[in-house]
């Protein structure tokens, strides 16, 4: 309904059936190729669906704090016990390093998956980034011959742009947080499996960070500029970096496409830091963090931004 929100301008009542077209399409991908998934495939798509009805029951209900992130740490345990975890630390021994690599994961997939949920604050925008997410997903996996993973990157971007052309503005439909919280814990998940052969991890860890850098740096912004506020960092309202864009002049249109360019031009430095030397790719994803640390604190020390 308008007005539900800070956030929510539209003019209308909207249906927010994203989530339902997400989880539908990937069901049916399941009915029909499911014998080809692998276990660890359908450990994603089972941790999914929790997403994806805890996000439902928020559409139509709404659920406060507590119940989404117990949502979002069940799907995470639920994936974790199907084999997808990230295995990124190493040295400090058998009995810490599996507990912190479990931790790492949950953090990885409950950030992303709040992030894309968080960046949904206008029409096609988070479609959009995770649109430029899946196909840099598509691309870096085909190169690392890994066809299962560019397959569901696929689907995810077939279904995106299927769904994009009724979350244009003005939008028929919204994702809502069954569909923003579906995609970005989809896109976590399958980035953990993203192995590329004969690179060195220290040239490849950082990737699957640059592919949701937008996002991740939205709520980064938006925490920071809240807890410098004294405001729960759940509670709505006009600091995201679409709005901030919006107070400076852009259109609607053009806030959205300089959110995607950015995405698109982190994400693809990450994927070409991949075939440079250790030392030169870390050094790409400094400067992508310092940049955007320096952004954000910037951006959250002005004041009184808010959309006119």
């Amino acid at each position: 309904m308008p007005g539900r929100a800070a956030h929510k301008q539209h003019e209308r009542p909207t249906p927010l059936a994203g989530g339902m077209v997400v989880a539908s399409c990937l069901l049916i991908l399941y009915l029909i190729f499911g014998r080809h998934y692998s276990f660890e495939i359908q450990g994603i798509l089972a941790s999914v669906g929790i997403i994806f009805v805890f996000g439902l029951v928020d559409d139509i209900r709404g659920l406060n704090a507590q119940w989404k992130f117990s949502g979002q740490i069940i799907a995470s345990i639920v994936l974790i016990a199907s084999g997808t975890k990230i295995a990124f630390i190493s040295f400090f021994g058998p009995s810490v390093d599996p507990w912190l690599n479990i931790l790492l994961t949950v953090l990885w997939l409950v950030g992303v998956c709040n992030a894309f949920n968080l960046v949904d604050s206008a029409d096609a925008l988070s479609l959009s980034l995770g649109g430029v997410a899946s196909g840099l997903l598509i691309f870096a996996s085909m190169a690392a011959h890994q066809e299962e993973l560019t397959f569901q990157a696929g689907a995810l971007l077939g279904v995106i742009l299927g769904l994009m052309a009724f979350n244009l503005q003005p939008a028929r439909l919204f994702m809502g947080d069954s569909g923003s919280q579906s995609m970005g814990f989809f896109l976590a998940a399958l980035a953990i499996h993203y192995l590329p052969e004969g690179r060195p991890q220290a040239s490849s860890w950082f990737v699957p960070i640059t592919l949701v850098a937008v996002p991740i740096f939205d709520v980064c912004l938006v925490f920071i500029s809240r807890l410098r506020q004294h405001k729960p960092f759940y509670e709505s309202d006009l600091k995201h970096t679409y709005h901030r864009l919006r107070a400076l002049g852009f259109s609607h249109l053009l806030a959205v496409w300089v959110m995607d360019l950015a995405a698109l031009l982190v994400g693809g430095l990450g994927v070409i830091a991949l075939f440079q030397p250790p030392q030169v790719a870390n050094l790409v994803f400094a400067v992508i963090v310092l940049t955007g640390a320096v952004l954000i604190l910037f951006a959250s020390s002005t004041k009184g931004i808010a959309q006119k």
